[in-house]
Formats: C-alpha cells, structure tokens, sequence
C-alpha cells in the first residue's frame, strides 16, 4: 500500500522539465561581454595565457573597439623580485 503513493510522487517529479539557472537574454544570444585591450606587456607577462585563462572578456587586438583598456606595467622591485602594475581605463562610447 506504501508504494502505489510513492511511485505517484515519482512519476509527477520524473515529468517536470529541470529549472534552468541561468537564462540567455532572448532565449537566443548570449549575454554582452566587456571587450578588453592589452597593451604594455613587453616580455614580462603571458598574453596567450591570460587571454586563454580568462573567459569572461573578449580582447581585441584593435584598441578602437575595446572597452576597456588594460595596460599592464613590469618593473624590477628592490629585493629582486618584479612588480606588476595593472591600469584599467575604461573607453568613453559613442551611444
């Protein structure tokens, strides 16, 4: 007698269509990405392996049609060590 009930419960939860978390806007395109270009990195840094390792941005090779622009600075410290400096300036748009 206990499973005609439970197997009733199954069978309504089995039917359901899982939640989605997140949603595209539309249902079609995916959400806008901020473009980003990199500039100053001469020797000191992997720009292959920070445009593979972050996936949230686009980057642009052209500075034109980038978002934001992210100049990255490398000095030597005093204990011999080296010293990033990254500076995020944020392109004013036409709209």
């Amino acid at each position: 007698m206990r499973i005609i009930p439970f197997l009733l419960i199954l069978t309504f939860f089995s039917f359901n269509p899982p939640a989605i978390s997140q949603t595209l806007i539309n249902n079609y395109s995916p959400p806008y990405k901020l473009g980003v270009f990199i500039d100053g990195c001469n020797g000191g840094c992997d720009i292959d392996f920070i445009r593979t390792e972050i996936t949230a941005v686009d980057f642009y090779r052209d500075n034109e049609k980038a978002d934001v622009f992210l100049l990255i600075n490398n000095n030597r410290s005093g204990g011999g060590g080296r010293q990033y400096q990254l500076i995020f300036i944020r392109k004013l748009s036409d709209y």
